[in-house]
């Protein structure tokens, strides 16, 4: 059992399939009032990761990021043989389809977030009106390699999932495809 992270006597088996390079399945043995930091604690130890490499994970639930650490199992509704997902959100993966992403509700002014611009950071980053997306660079001959960029997208329509290609979504320093990992709007009114 798990000594200091039992709470209760009812007991659960969750299983944990782990997305980060090679797919592995974990079984866990829980239980409902288990909070989702201690869950966290106790997957690190099973799967080995250092805590830099487990803060870029999110970890999910019928699609929904467990994003409260505080909450409790019971409380998200993980029951026994239920299958939780452990993704690379640092988008070192590029698939940004499989975590559930939530969008911020813009029909207030509630969820809106402005950002002061920066008047010396790299052209790479610069960003235009409309749909930008984020990603990282690959290519290492590239002045941008390993670097969050911004790429323009503009007001057309793009689904980011399936029309993200070499044609739409590339560096502005060597124009090579980039995988993204963040959607923003900027000057959208």
């Amino acid at each position: 059992m798990l000594g200091s992270y039992m709470h209760s006597n009812v007991a659960n088996i969750v299983y944990l399939k782990y997305m980060s390079g090679m797919e592995r399945t974990y079984t866990l043995d829980v239980e409902p009032s288990m909070i989702v930091q201690q869950l966290k604690r106790y997957i690190r130890e099973k799967t080995g990761d250092d805590n830099d490499s487990f803060q870029k994970m999110s970890l999910l639930f019928n699609g929904n990021v467990i994003d409260d650490d505080n909450k409790t199992l019971q409380y998200y509704d993980i029951k026994e043989k239920t299958l939780l997902e452990l993704h690379d959100s640092s988008g070192n993966l590029g698939d940004i389809g499989c975590l559930g992403m939530k969008f911020a509700d813009v029909s207030t002014s509630d969820a809106l977030k402005r950002c002061i611009w920066s008047k010396k950071e790299s052209h790479w980053r610069k960003a235009a009106r409309g749909l930008c997306l984020e990603g990282i660079c690959n290519n290492s001959e590239c002045n941008a390699f390993k670097q969050q960029l911004i790429i323009s997208i503009g007001y057309k329509k793009i689904d980011v999932v399936n029309d993200a290609d070499e044609t739409t979504v590339i560096c502005p320093e060597c124009e090579q495809y980039v995988e993204p990992n963040i959607c923003g709007f900027n000057n959208c009114w």
